[in-house]
C-alpha cells in the first residue's frame, strides 16, 4: 500500500459506497492546505433501504473497501449516536501501520449520516463526512462529501497526487461493491 492508502480506507469508512451498475455522476478530490476534500455523487442499482442497512451496518465496510480491515461500534457517541472505530493499513516505501480513525456516527433520518472524527484516538485531526441517500426509481442517489486532516506526514510533491489517484480508486471500487452487496442479503 501507498501512503496514498493512508487517506484512502479511512474516508471509505466514512463513505463505504458500491456497484455493479454504479454509475459515478460526479468524482472530486481536491486538496486545500493540510486538508483532503472528497466529493462523489453516484447513481446505484439497489434500493435506499438496503444501500442504507450497509452504511449502518459498520462490520460490513472492509467488504465494501479493501482498504478497511475492520470497522466496529464500540460504544454511544456522547451527544447520541455511535462511537465507531474503523482500522486501515498504510504503507509507506515498505514501512506499514494501522491507521485508525474514531468517528462520532448521527443518523439524521432514513438515508442521511453524518460522522465527524474525534480526534483522539485518531490519526486525523479534523475528519466530517455526510451520507444523503436518496431513492430514485429503482435506484439510489449517492451524495456523500467528506474532508480530513491526517495527523501523518504526507510527503508534499508526490504525496497529494497519490492520495487523489487513490481516492478516486477507491471511490470507484467502493460504489461497486457496495451496489453488489446491498442486493445480497445482509447476514448479521
Amino acid at each position: 500500500m501507498s501512503v496514498a492508502r493512508r487517506l484512502a480506507g479511512p474516508v471509505l469508512a466514512l463513505l463505504a459506497v458500491s456497484a455493479v451498475a454504479a454509475e459515478i455522476e460526479q468524482l472530486l478530490v481536491e486538496q486545500r492546505g493540510d486538508r483532503y476534500r472528497v466529493l462523489v455523487q453516484a447513481r446505484l442499482g439497489a434500493p435506499a433501504d438496503a444501500i442504507w442497512a450497509r452504511i449502518t451496518h459498520y462490520p460490513s465496510y472492509p467488504s465494501i473497501s479493501p482498504a478497511i480491515d475492520s470497522c466496529e461500534r464500540v460504544g454511544p457517541a456522547a451527544a447520541g449516536g455511535d462511537l465507531v472505530l474503523t482500522r486501515a493499513r498504510a504503507c509507506v516505501i515498505g514501512f506499514c501501520k494501522e491507521v485508525r480513525q474514531v468517528q462520532r456516527v448521527h443518523r439524521l433520518g432514513f438515508g442521511e449520516l453524518l460522522a465527524e472524527i474525534e480526534p483522539t484516538g485518531s490519526d486525523f485531526r479534523y475528519g466530517r463526512a455526510h451520507w444523503r441517500l436518496t431513492p430514485f426509481a429503482d435506484a439510489t442517489e449517492l451524495r456523500f462529501e467528506a474532508e480530513l486532516e491526517p495527523k501523518f506526514w504526507v510527503p508534499p510533491l508526490l504525496g497529494p497526487w497519490l492520495i487523489k489517484r487513490a481516492l478516486e480508486q477507491e471511490a470507484r471500487a467502493s460504489a461497486v461493491n457496495l451496489e453488489r452487496l446491498a442486493l445480497e442479503p445482509l447476514r448479521l
